[in-house]
């Protein structure tokens, strides 16, 4: 009945358990992890060091977004010592899926119907998932996509 009642509240596991309890003013469906987004030069040494270790981020791949290969993964995938030092980095499962990979590291039924729902508006299929043929949508530069198709685009993770 507790559990009930936490989730008419609108709780989760992650903000009841005080992992993710960030308030989510944009458009995405969590807040942006703050760190991740700052210029590696602007990051305190031990945040860095966080980062070098087993996630093996160096200043290039940190400030080139996507060009790590430890962001390709999904949560799952990374060892113990990696997820906790996702955390120490502000990630928990939710973001580091949606905002690292993108979902990319799940299996087309693993995606929740509206994510399925989210990834055809960007041009992917059932098919073309396991295959990874990118849609075209994906050769766009943000500031080509409208603004439909931005927030469509938001909903996974994108931005």
């Amino acid at each position: 009945e507790e559990r009930r009642a936490a989730i008419e509240l609108c709780y989760s596991f992650e903000t009841w358990e005080g992992y993710d309890m960030t308030i989510n003013y944009g458009p995405f469906p969590f807040a942006k992890p703050k760190r991740r987004y700052v210029e590696w030069a602007d990051l305190p040494e031990e945040i860095q060091i966080i980062a070098n270790g087993t996630l093996e981020y160096t200043e290039d791949k940190w400030n080139n977004l996507g060009s790590a290969k430890i962001e390709t993964l999904g949560w799952d995938e990374l060892t113990g010592e990696q997820q906790s030092d996702a955390v120490d980095l502000g990630f928990y499962k939710k973001t580091w899926d949606c905002f690292h990979s993108h979902y990319r590291s799940y299996d087309w039924n693993e995606l929740s119907t509206s994510q399925q729902d989210i990834f055809r508006l960007l041009g992917w299929s059932e098919s073309k998932w396991p295959n990874n043929e990118t849609p075209s949508s994906y050769e766009k530069q943000w500031d080509q996509l409208s603004t439909t198709e931005q927030s469509i685009a938001n909903a996974v993770c994108y931005f």
